[in-house]
C-alpha cells in the first residue's frame, strides 16, 4: 500500500504530539524556566524574545512558552505567564 507524503506528515505529527502531549500538560503558569527546561531541553535555534523562549521537540515541533522577567532577563527563575504555543515546523537553523 502507498502512503502519500502528506498523509505520513500527518501521521508524524500526531504521533509527535501525543508524545508531547503528557509533558506539555506538567507545564503549569508559575513554574520556573529551570523547571520547564528540565521537560523541554532542547532550545529551537532561532532567535528569541524577551518574553518567550522556543523549544525543539522531534519531529518538527516548535514549543514556546512565554516566561516574566523575575530575577531579571533570561533567568532560571523566570516564570511561565501564559499560554504555551505550539506550532509544527521544522527546527530553526540561524
Amino acid at each position: 500500500m502507498l502512503t502519500s507524503g502528506r498523509c505520513l506528515a500527518q501521521d508524524t505529527m500526531t504521533l509527535a504530539m501525543a508524545n508531547t502531549r503528557p509533558v506539555l500538560g506538567q507545564i503549569q503558569p508559575g513554574m520556573t524556566r529551570a523547571e520547564v527546561e528540565v521537560l523541554l531541553k532542547d532550545r529551537d535555534g532561532g532567535p528569541q524574545s524577551i518574553s518567550s523562549t522556543r523549544y525543539y521537540k522531534a519531529p518538527d515541533l516548535i514549543i514556546e512558552v512565554p516566561y516574566d522577567q523575575t530575577g531579571g532577563t533570561w533567568t532560571p527563575t523566570n516564570r511561565v505567564c501564559g499560554n504555551i504555543n505550539i506550532k509544527n515546523a521544522p527546527r530553526s537553523t540561524l
